[in-house]
């Protein structure tokens, strides 16, 4: 699916009109910075660029090149045995399939990264997070619940309001389908 169809916003998207100008000069200095590292072959470097340059793609809801982005940060991280990586990107590369209404594909991705984060005891609140997001477009409302009740005993936990508030608003919205 190309990124010209994609006409409506996701449930659970926030892409607000003021972020769009600093979102596309990241692109273009990430997009720079990776064709330096490419050129001196510094697979640490590229990897390092790949998973924001996903994200600011998916944020401007140019999900073509952040699926592009994220599958190639996801193959380098494996290659590199980076744990870390293979988290943060499972997760991009995963959420950028499912705002591309790919949420079949995106789930075991997903699943995948939660399982590593589990193992890691890294993002597992936010692995939680966007797999509970991709389950209530999947239909799977009570799984999905059970995800965000998880991720909120979590980010209670760490104490930062923020992240408990949007865990909140997951749980509302996906109580309202």
């Amino acid at each position: 699916m190309s990124t010209s169809s994609f006409n409506r916003p996701r449930p659970f998207q926030r892409v607000y009109a003021d972020k769009a100008t600093p979102l596309v000069n990241a692109i273009h200095e990430h997009r720079n910075d990776l064709q330096l590292a490419r050129q001196e072959a510094d697979e640490v470097s590229i990897l390092a660029i790949l998973g924001p340059l996903s994200e600011a793609y998916r944020l401007l809801a140019q999900l073509d090149p952040a699926v592009a982005c994220g599958e190639e940060a996801l193959a380098l991280a494996e290659k590199l045995g980076n744990q870390t990586a293979l988290i943060a990107n499972g997760i991009r590369l995963a959420t950028a399939l499912q705002y591309r209404n790919e949420q079949d594909r995106a789930l075991p991705i997903f699943q995948l990264a939660l399982e590593r984060a589990r193992v890691r005891g890294f993002m597992v609140d936010y692995a939680l997070q966007h797999l509970g997001k991709c389950l209530v477009e999947l239909g799977r409302k009570d799984d999905a619940l059970e995800s965000f009740q998880e991720a909120l005993k979590l980010r209670a936990a760490k104490g930062d309001a923020e992240l408990v508030a949007s865990t909140e608003e997951a749980i509302a919205g996906a109580a309202k389908r």
